[in-house]
């Protein structure tokens, strides 16, 4: 998965988290319904207050590694399942971050049918 996503302007009212181009977390977005100059939007990223446009850009004529982009929310973690004594099928609860680490936390009295990749959203509006 990307380390960015599109800037959608409603996702970062709601309060979707933010990137920069540079891989920086802004914080404290807001639009201004009311202003008609090309940078409605200002944030907040190390201290200071940057401005912006409905699209997230910084600079309209150039890129810039202030520009506002959609951080990732999907997160892909590993789970081994087992088969049950009357062929029923379990796992232990746990995710993890690598499959290795996965495969190394097996029940130990019983074998691992497979180990997978289970992927969710950590944001919702």
């Amino acid at each position: 998965m990307s380390d960015k996503l599109p800037f959608d302007l409603a996702k970062a009212i709601a309060g979707h988290p933010l990137v920069t181009r540079d891989g920086r977390t802004p914080s404290g977005f807001h639009r201004f319904s009311n202003v008609t100059d090309t940078y409605t939007c200002c944030f907040v990223l190390d201290g200071d207050i940057h401005t912006c446009t409905d699209g997230g850009k910084f600079d309209t004529g150039r890129d810039t590694s202030v520009d506002l982009f959609l951080a990732p929310t999907e997160v892909t973690m590993w789970q081994s399942i087992y088969k049950r004594y009357d062929g029923g099928y379990y796992t232990t609860g746990f995710l993890w971050h690598t499959k290795e680490l996965a495969e190394a936390d097996r029940d130990e009295d019983n074998i691992a049918i497979a180990t997978v990749p289970v992927t969710f959203n950590t944001w919702k509006p």
